[in-house]
């Protein structure tokens, strides 16, 4: 089972934990969790992910994204550019609720299949399969 959705807000830091959700499209795995910290000092954010492929492995990675705005509204931070695909994340301290974009950024062969962009909402992994089930009726 997949950990609930988590939110701790202190003004210095802030960590959410939970399931990417898919705005208007699928994952290509949906069997993941995230765990964000951001810490103000650093202008920095650690994104981790788990997740089971489907050769039911145990894949986990950490990845830094750079924060570009830090007020007491909402915090903005960006991964670096990789071969196909950048992120941006943005935390809204006010509604506590975390979304990224992924934009495209290769058009390399290994690049095919990517959607331009991609909407994603960190949230409750039951809800995630709630939004899942009401989709397929």
């Amino acid at each position: 089972m997949l950990p609930t959705y988590f939110f701790y807000d202190d003004y210095s830091s802030v960590e959410a934990n939970g399931t990417w959700y898919a705005r208007g499209d699928t994952l290509a795995n949906k069997m993941h969790t995230i765990s964000l910290r951001c810490a103000e000092e650093s202008l920095l954010c650690s994104l981790t992910q788990a997740e089971i492929s489907p050769e039911n492995l145990l894949h986990a990675y950490e990845e830094s994204y750079v924060v570009t705005k830090w007020d007491k509204e909402q915090i903005i931070a960006q991964s670096e550019e990789s071969l196909c695909t950048r992120y941006t994340v943005l935390i809204d301290r006010k509604s506590k609720k975390v979304t990224a974009t992924r934009n495209k950024t290769g058009d390399s062969e290994l690049c095919e299949g990517i959607t331009p962009v991609l909407q994603l909402e960190l949230s409750d992994a039951f809800l995630e399969s709630e939004r899942m089930s009401s989709s397929v009726q």
